[in-house]
């Protein structure tokens, strides 16, 4: 009878020869991955006393894992170092709590597309598992939540104490006649800085106009 025909008979001969040259890399890249992994075994029954960290640097090695970065500060480590897990809400309340409490630190639009990843500032994005390293992992630790993470009262309560501090210190500085007098001429040579900077600039307008 008739020679039956393959059932990949319809597919065009240029799409088959595509799909087996995709076949063949697919085995070719299993074939190198399994080898890899083959050496690795190899090696570690001859180091049977490696540490945790030797073992995660040899994996490197053989590319088996690569180094991944902490979710605070951004640093890359190995998995092995990447000792905590914590909520991404927990990085970035961390992170906001920097900046409300911490004058020389700032964050503008581009660092936050950056260090807050707009996309997960949603639920349940939010609270997605986020490893940080050994450092880091101290700011999480028991009885630091308070900090990164403080109840409205803990807020109320700051605030006051904030204010009940401001107000001694501007006290003290009224029955202290030298601090009023240092305060003043620093005023006083912020004001002459002010003029002198706008003189110039002034001058300079001028100058240019001239010409």
């Amino acid at each position: 009878g008739a020679k039956a025909k393959s059932d990949e008979a319809w597919i065009p001969l240029d799409v088959r020869k595509r799909i087996f040259e995709r076949d063949l890399l697919v085995a070719k890249v299993n074939l190198e991955e399994e080898s890899k992994r083959s050496a690795f075994i190899d090696s570690r029954a001859k180091r049977q006393s490696l540490s945790d960290l030797e073992q995660n640097k040899a994996e490197e090695r053989y590319k088996l894992k690569r180094k991944k970065k902490c979710g605070l500060c951004f640093r890359e480590f190995s998995v092995v170092n990447l000792v905590l897990s914590v909520p991404h809400k927990a990085i970035v309340d961390m992170q906001n709590t920097w900046t409300e409490k911490n004058s020389w630190i700032s964050m503008d639009d581009s660092q936050k597309k950056i260090y807050q990843n707009p996309t997960k500032q949603q639920a349940p994005a939010l609270y997605d598992e986020v490893r940080v390293c050994v450092y880091c992992a101290q700011f999480f630790q028991k009885g630091q939540q308070d900090f990164y993470r403080p109840s409205h009262e803990s807020k109320v309560m700051e605030r006051r104490e904030r204010a009940e501090k401001q107000a001694a210190e501007i006290k003290k500085a009224y029955w202290d006649p030298l601090t009023t007098v240092e305060n003043l001429r620093k005023q006083e040579l912020i004001e002459w800085e002010s003029r002198v900077k706008g003189h110039g600039e002034e001058g300079a307008r001028r100058e240019a106009g001239g010409r």
